[in-house]
């Protein structure tokens, strides 16, 4: 997967690898590593599945892979409504939705009061480049299971997640 150097700026990955000599400016995500955990990071359990709803494709497609390279099973959804459409289907694989607080349309907190109107144990990360005031602190007094501030890297999306999923990790 490439993105460019700017767009890694704005994501602050601490884990994207740049090369001062690429014509194109690109950088990548390492490949993911034999072994129990990639980056020396506890492994999850196999088979977790997450559910990942982010409107912003180069946000979507990052978190994406990183959650793939932490060896989750992985659905990205766009919006609030493809999201909602794909979890009525699929509700009783999924083991943690990351919910993007800021989207248009319908916004995180109406996606998350439905979703749990679907699936009242559903658990789910809240994720905003807005701190945790107003909407999405309601949200958390709700039940929502944790927030992640963006911009994150990978050790901070793996840490949340850890505190979250079922079996946690580094089982």
């Amino acid at each position: 997967m490439l993105i460019s150097r700017e767009d890694r700026q704005d994501l602050m990955l601490n884990t994207v690898s740049c090369s001062p000599l690429a014509s194109d400016g690109a950088c990548s995500l390492p490949s993911a590593g034999t072994g129990s955990g990639w980056l020396g990071l506890p492994a999850f359990a196999p088979g977790l599945r997450v559910l990942l709803v982010d409107d912003e494709p180069m946000v979507a497609e990052t978190v994406g892979e990183m959650l793939e390279r932490m060896g989750l099973q992985v659905k990205v959804t766009r919006s609030g409504m493809e999201a909602l459409e794909w979890f009525v289907q699929q509700r009783e694989g999924v083991d943690l939705v990351i919910l993007d607080m800021i989207m248009p349309r319908m916004g995180g907190a109406e996606v998350f009061r439905r979703l749990r109107m679907i699936a009242p144990g559903v658990r789910v990360v809240l994720s905003s480049g807005y701190s945790l005031f107003g909407e999405a602190q309601q949200v958390m007094d709700e039940g929502a299971a944790g927030f992640l501030q963006k911009p994150y890297g990978m050790k901070a999306l793996h840490q949340a997640l850890c505190a979250v999923l079922p079996l946690g990790c580094g089982a």
